[in-house]
């Protein structure tokens, strides 16, 4: 069991702040743009990511949420071939379908777990960030 270094950023944008929606502030009906890396303990990048190695949990309330894990669509993988180790990946990360994103600011935490290329137990990481919906024009 090794130790992965995730590094990762979110864009969360859209709309007006204020502005309603059938009822539902603008911010609760865009989904979240996830960018991010992951290497390995000796800092050799991952070149693929399974969808299933990906989690993404997310909270909006000091509450324990047990069933806040996002929704993920679109992974892809960016970047050049050549050099080799000089690529991201990306995801769209949405809120369960019976839940909203229910303020404006949401904790974020993004985790990778990997089968070890040992062939026992697993290699992991995570990152945790602050999501803040961002109005453009």
């Amino acid at each position: 069991m090794a130790l992965l270094h995730v590094h990762a950023q979110v864009r969360w944008a859209g709309g007006q702040p204020d502005q309603i929606i059938a009822g539902t502030p603008t911010f609760q009906l865009f989904p979240m743009t996830l960018s991010f890396s992951v290497t390995d303990a000796d800092g050799v990048p991952l070149d693929q990511i399974d969808p299933t190695w990906l989690h993404v949990g997310y909270q909006w309330s000091p509450d324990a949420q047990e069933d806040s894990i996002a929704v993920l669509s679109a992974l892809t993988r960016h970047g050049p071939t050549i050099p080799p180790g000089r690529h991201w990946f990306s995801c769209v990360v949405s809120h369960q379908p019976d839940d909203v994103w229910a303020q404006d600011e949401i904790f974020i935490a993004v985790m990778i777990s990997r089968p070890s290329p040992s062939g026992t137990g697993h290699d992991s990481g995570r990152a945790h960030l602050l999501a803040r919906y961002h109005q453009f024009a």
